[in-house]
């Protein structure tokens, strides 16, 4: 009996703690905050939504580093590959990042966004604007209805 109680004591505690950093009723921007600075920092974007120019829509994992002000690079998971951005960072109103990057190209520079919504200081929901991004409808129009989520670290894992 006791066995049974802690094991139902430990999903009930491991939910407590798993829903309020990645459900989306969860959000209120105006109780956590977004970086006030990027630098040395990483950046790891998951989620149904493309993150980043070089990788697929559908599962996707990018994890992006920030080695000074205004350059970020990022890798697709799976891929090997770094790829070097330009960027700005703003935070236009509480709780909201918005990093505009201009990746170099071949054919010519590619421009992207990602939206930041913070759901606690170091995680939350992201959208994605740029080459192969999902036409806005219903279900991807809004970050907070996505299942896209971003986490700060310090370390790239």
């Amino acid at each position: 009996m006791q066995a049974g109680f802690r094991v139902a004591a430990f999903g009930v505690t491991a939910l407590a703690w798993i829903l309020p950093a990645t459900g989306p009723l969860h959000a209120d921007p105006a109780a956590c905050t977004v970086p006030a600075d990027t630098t040395n920092q990483y950046l790891i974007l998951y989620g149904g939504s493309r993150p980043v120019p070089a990788a697929a829509n559908g599962e996707s994992m990018a994890i992006v580093r920030f080695p000074s002000q205004g350059s970020l690079q990022y890798l697709v998971a799976g891929t090997g590959v770094w790829h070097d951005s330009t960027y700005t960072y703003t935070s236009p109103e509480p709780g909201v990042a918005v990093i505009d990057a201009t990746e170099p190209a071949a054919s010519g520079p590619v421009t992207y966004s990602v939206t930041l919504r913070c759901r606690t200081n170091e995680s939350g929901s992201y959208s994605y604007t740029g080459p192969g991004a999902d036409a806005p409808s219903a279900d991807n129009a809004a970050p907070s209805a996505s299942n896209a989520t971003y986490r700060f670290s310090r370390s790239a894992i």
